[in-house]
């Protein structure tokens, strides 16, 4: 009790009770006030319980996008694995490996010896460890949280009695990290943090209180501690061989040394449970107790179709439509590379000027050109790729409303021509669900129109009828209007759910409040319900020149607005933004590089959680500005931008950068490395600066336009690469055609 009492006054403070003492607790472990509940007598079968529940923030890199915990039982003084229970009840498992083989050696031949295998088969003979799911960390969040219970394979008696730790680490299997960074680890992946637990004392009650560890950064090892490593047989042995001593191991001998400690902290849950029954399932498994065996129901014979007969009329559906076909083949899984493409797709005349801005939706189902006429400047909506996903695509969804289309055209199908403005349209922009599009035009009008039966919504709450005009916002007389979008659209409307979709119907029938940048320098606030505005952001002038692109980061709640003399506001958005009162001014963004020059466009990086934000401004300048420093950290050269409105864009996955010129070229480059990719000879010259790029969302297509000429919108495609070594070339050449010089 004396001991014990020590222990709680060094750990707990004096006020902590010494009767409810089960164990002292060795671990780097932060000061934390917490109630302990007794429970009943351990049983002596009772198996490790360990969960995992969150870390407090990690480091700041934007290199960090899937961290993952992993957990090794070892002996403290060796560092080898635990040995597992090997009296097994009837019945029962904890490891789907448990008996596995590490390695089976292969011999000359023998007696005995079947398709050259031999008797040499070593077993797994220890505790394997345990690991997490993936969490993937979104915007700027930085503090994962798993909520996974883990079984470790040793009787909770023995883990606490003998001189084992717990090792704890966070990890990440990102490979685009640049290895001057990469911290030094095995099996293809790095460290972040570690932690340990070392439990010493009675049995007799029981924890189930979460623990609060602290973590430490992973570190070098200098030349001394690896010849130490080597000499004691810690370092790990050549592949193929697995070592019994993880990498962690040796940071936790050599935090003795060098202690480095983390900001962060891991919570994690130490509790005995009892050892789950055996079982069988007809799916993959996903538990250490399921065993995956065959369902005799599914089973096919000669008096059993493949598939049933309901389904036979939806099949023949689905393969009637000729487009679905190849919109397969192009289509981009998320975890896939842009391939840049190689073929033309199809042509789209634009109108007698040609068009200044087009722009994929994104669920990719439509192509919004804004064309420019001689008398007017419609906005003409075509389902150029077909869509394969969980609703109709926009040329199936236009029969709705008494437009007839033909499935196995080829080329873009035009779906609705939008008829209001009379002058050049500067920007467009969609909601998520595809329900509305904003238009911002030099006539000093911003449209929002109601797409109606195109929206990519069910078709329990999709509307039936044609897309029409819903609000007209006038900024006043001769005010050119050049940037527009739409403040709070967080939410996917894509329900399959027939109770879910009606509960929220009201819900998607609201649009979102719209923001429009003009000439005047200022911002204004719009509520599509009255049509009216609320205000400008900062109720005076913020800008000296025109606002000519606002950008919106819906994980962080800012809005970035750029110039015409290169300087970018940030703004923060406290509430949902329906009010001009939400948004504050935070700072101003000056980059000597973009001094007196016009940001013509504003893009943020797609994948990053630490806001990049790509700036195409006049004079030929295109930066990748961290917007954390404020200062530019990577320089794209080669495209001609002189007086013309040029517009750059990222790829989906962000390892691209694409951005027209006025010499009619297209030019891209690796974000990263900024190294200018050359395209396939396909990608001819025109004649007329190309003033917008647009790339699908989920294909490999890509679209282009030119203004001041006839010349016509032009979608380039490319199939997705079949093996892994194209898809490691993806973002540098394309799938079917050598790249040109």
């Amino acid at each position: 009790r004396a001991n014990e009492a020590s222990i709680s006054t060094l750990f707990w403070g004096p006020n902590y009770e010494a009767s409810t003492i089960m164990f002292s607790c060795n671990v780097g472990l932060r000061s934390l006030r917490c109630h302990q509940r007794q429970v009943a007598n351990v049983h002596v079968d009772m198996v490790v319980g360990v969960c995992i529940l969150r870390a407090s923030s990690l480091s700041d890199e934007p290199d960090i996008l899937h961290p993952i915990v992993r957990m090794h039982v070892v002996d403290a003084a060796t560092g080898q694995y635990l040995k597992p229970i090997r009296e097994f009840r009837v019945g029962t498992s904890t490891t789907w490996h448990e008996g596995s083989s590490t390695i089976q050696m292969s011999s000359c031949g023998g007696v005995g010896d079947v398709g050259g295998v031999g008797d040499v088969n070593i077993s797994v003979d220890h505790v394997l460890p345990i690991a997490t799911a993936p969490y993937a960390l979104q915007g700027r969040n930085a503090a994962p949280v798993w909520n996974e219970t883990r079984i470790v394979d040793t009787r909770f008696c023995e883990l606490v009695n003998s001189n084992s730790v717990l090792l704890f680490e966070i990890i990440d299997f990102n490979l685009v990290q640049p290895w001057a960074t990469r911290r030094e680890h095995l099996s293809g992946l790095h460290g972040l943090a570690w932690a340990y637990l070392r439990l010493d004392g009675g049995v007799e009650q029981s924890v189930e209180f979460p623990i609060r560890l602290q973590l430490y950064d992973y570190q070098v090892l200098s030349p001394l501690a690896r010849y130490h490593a080597r000499a004691r047989g810690l370092a790990p042995p050549p592949a193929p061989a697995a070592s019994k001593v993880p990498a962690v191991y040796l940071q936790y001998l050599y935090k003795r040394r060098t202690c480095h400690m983390s900001r962060s902290s891991l919570l994690v849950r130490i509790e005995p449970i009892s050892r789950p029954k055996y079982c069988r399932v007809h799916q993959r498994p996903v538990h250490p107790n399921e065993r995956e065996c065959m369902n005799d129901s599914l089973a096919i014979s000669s008096k059993l179709e493949l598939s049933g007969s309901g389904n036979n009329a939806n099949t023949k559906e689905k393969t009637q439509d000729a487009r679905s076909f190849c919109a397969v083949c192009r289509s981009r899984y998320s975890s896939e590379f842009c391939v840049i493409p190689d073929k033309l797709l199809c042509r789209i005349d634009a109108g007698a000027c040609g068009a200044l801005t087009i722009q994929f939706s994104p669920k990719g189902r439509m192509l919004a050109v804004a064309a420019v006429e001689s008398l007017f400047c419609p906005i003409r909506l075509y389902d150029v790729t077909s869509f394969v996903g969980n609703v109709p695509s926009a040329a199936t969804a236009a029969a709705s409303f008494g437009v007839r289309i033909d499935q196995d055209a080829k080329g873009a199908i035009l779906l609705a021509d939008l008829d209001g403005h009379h002058d050049i349209i500067y920007d467009i922009c969609f909601t998520t669900d595809e329900r509305f599009l904003l238009s911002a035009s030099a006539d000093g009008l911003a449209k929002v129109w109601d797409l109606g039966a195109l929206a990519a919504l069910s078709d329990f709450i999709r509307p039936k009828y044609a897309p029409q005009i819903l609000c007209i916002f006038q900024v006043g007389i001769s005010q050119k209007v050049y940037a527009a979008t739409f403040v709070d659209d967080k939410t996917d409307c894509i329900l399959q759910d027939v109770a879910q979709a009606t509960r929220r119907l009201n819900h998607h029938s609201k649009c979102p409040f719209v923001l429009t940048g003009s000439c005047h320098g200022a911002i204004s606030h719009w509520n599509p319900q009255t049509c009216a505005s609320g205000g400008l952001l900062g109720g005076r002038q913020e800008h000296l020149g025109h606002v000519n692109c606002i950008e919106v980061d819906w994980h962080s709640d800012r809005v970035y607005s750029g110039d015409s003399l290169g300087v970018i506001i940030v703004w923060r958005k406290d509430g949902n933004g329906d009010s001009v009162d939400h948004f504050c001014k935070i700072r101003n963004i000056e980059v000597p590089e973009l001094n007196c020059r016009p940001i013509l466009s504003m893009q943020l990086h797609p994948t990053l959680r630490r806001a990049h934000l790509l700036v195409q401004a006049g004079i030929s300048t295109l930066r990748l500005l961290d917007l954390s420093t404020g200062r530019a950290v990577s320089c794209f050269k080669g495209n001609l931008v002189t007086s013309a409105l040029i517009r750059a864009q990222f790829s989906p996955e962000g390892k691209i950068v694409i951005a027209g010129s006025e010499d009619g070229r297209i030019y891209a480059w690796d974000s990263k490395s900024c190294a200018s990719l050359a395209l396939p000879a396909v990608h001819a010259q025109c004649n007329a600066p190309i003033c917008d790029v647009s790339w699908h969302p989920t294909q490999h297509v890509i679209a282009y336009t030119c203004y001041c000429t006839d010349h016509p919108v032009l979608l380039y495609s490319a199939e997705r690469p079949k093996s892994v070594g194209d898809h490691r070339k993806a973002p540098l050449l394309s799938s079917t055609e050598s790249v040109a010089g």
